[in-house]
């Protein structure tokens, strides 16, 4: 019966391939992170972050939330936040920058409140945005 029980756990198939790292999927994957900031990712954040899919991606509901699915694993194997911020950074034009923040605040804000943490993530999110990828770098290697 052992035998049986590891032949079957085994025979699982191959975990699906992490997503490309595109800016939408960067995008994603950060607020998902700022979701979990205040150590409770909830319904209302996930439903805003599928709105946020369809409104500036023109998604359909359902591709939305294959989108979120996707960037959930993205998420655990992508670097720490400040290091995220300097990919945004690199892939992100500066005047796309401004939507991304309302859309992190939308997100923190879909649950009724905004928690310091988000807040303080929002915060530094911004700030990392607001610098040159390169002047990031120099600041991590430091």
């Amino acid at each position: 019966m052992i035998n049986r029980i590891l032949g079957f756990l085994s025979s699982a198939p191959p975990p699906r391939p992490l997503p490309e790292v595109d800016a939408a999927h960067l995008i994603g994957a950060m607020m998902l992170r700022l979701a979990r900031a205040d150590n409770r990712m909830n319904l209302p954040e996930l439903q805003a972050i599928d709105r946020l899919f369809i409104r500036r991606l023109g998604m359909k509901a359902v591709e939305a939330a294959k989108m979120r699915a996707d960037c959930e694993r993205l998420e655990e194997v992508l670097p720490p936040t400040e290091e995220l911020g300097a990919l945004l950074a690199a892939k992100i034009p500066p005047e796309q920058r401004f939507a991304l923040r309302e859309g992190l605040i939308e997100v923190a804000e879909a649950d009724g409140r905004i928690d310091a943490r988000e807040s303080e993530m929002i915060e530094k999110i911004r700030n990392l945005l607001q610098r040159a990828p390169d002047e990031i770098a120099a600041h991590n290697l430091a």
